[in-house]
């Protein structure tokens, strides 16, 4: 392909001068000259009839400056278009969270978000696993766990409190949670990709409790434990933000509420941060106006 020689023949018809071409292209006259003779010679025909004043194009070359014409005005589109995907937020976002994120915190943020993006398509996986952020496309990740490659930037956004939880009627039924040594006695629905899936740890006055607890279930979707809890068939630990509106109404109670539960820390990961679009920082921003607790 004789691109850069499309693109010289193309200033020198349009100029009708090598020397203006040149200034053009910030080369020599000689270059400009040179690289013709080699098109000319690459095509096996004459384009351009010169004279000491003047520049006339050939049959030939009248057909192929049309097409050089074509090249270049697409390329210039080309350069505009990417400017502007640069400068402004459009494009498609892709995004992955973990599912009790996307079901229970992003709604309001993507409402916000989309009413004032109109021009970025959001595409969101909600899903549990570690995603490849790289081989996989994403923009834009959300995890409780920093991903190791040199590759990714990883920020903190905030910690999620987390609470012990159980059901009015289960703590009728089985009485006496007043120190965590009590919980050993309980069964649990334990969110399995947690690195250590029946230890708990409490905190209080400096101290640490750790208890290894009995489940009954151990799954990797929080929205199931929370099913459980209501059911009143077990005990479970679940972020705060996913049973605050059943703590006012009372169809969750939190238990050894003076204790402290160590919190989930939640990062945005994101590919080099030298390359981030406008429609990654905009996103990134619209997150860290979320205040669910100190970080």
């Amino acid at each position: 392909m004789l691109l850069n020689e499309m693109e010289i023949f193309y200033y020198v018809v349009d100029f009708k001068s090598f020397s203006r071409a040149a200034e053009q292209l910030n080369v020599s006259k000689s270059f400009i000259s040179k690289r013709i003779s080699f098109l000319e010679n690459e095509l096996k025909t004459k384009l351009l009839l010169r004279s000491t004043r003047n520049i006339t194009l050939t049959e030939a070359g009248h057909i192929f400056f049309k097409q050089c014409e074509k090249i270049i005005l697409e390329a210039r589109k080309s350069y505009q278009l990417i400017d502007t995907f640069h400068q402004n937020p459009i494009g498609t976002l892709k995004i992955s969270v973990p599912i009790a994120l996307g079901l229970h915190l992003l709604p309001s943020v993507l409402t916000n978000f989309i009413e004032r993006y109109p021009d970025i398509k959001l595409n969101i996986d909600c899903e549990n696993r570690l995603v490849d952020v790289i081989k996989d496309g994403y923009d834009l990740v959300l995890r409780s766990a920093k991903l190791d490659s040199s590759n990714l930037i990883a920020h903190k956004l905030f910690s999620l409190k987390n609470i012990i939880c159980a059901s009015p009627i289960y703590l009728k039924k089985y009485k006496g949670i007043t120190s965590p040594s009590d919980l050993s006695s309980h069964h649990f629905a334990i969110y399995h990709y947690e690195k250590i899936n029946n230890e708990l740890k409490l905190i209080k006055n400096n101290h640490t409790y750790k208890i290894i607890l009995n489940s009954s279930l151990i799954t990797n979707q929080l929205d199931l434990i929370k099913k459980m809890i209501l059911s009143s068939t077990c005990l479970g630990v679940l972020p705060e933000f996913m049973v605050k509106n059943e703590i006012e109404k009372k169809s969750i109670i939190p238990c050894l509420g003076s204790y402290e539960l160590a919190s989930s820390p939640i990062y945005i990961i994101y590919p080099n941060k030298e390359l981030l679009l406008p429609k990654v920082k905009v996103f990134i921003k619209m997150l860290k106006s979320l205040k669910l607790s100190s970080s």
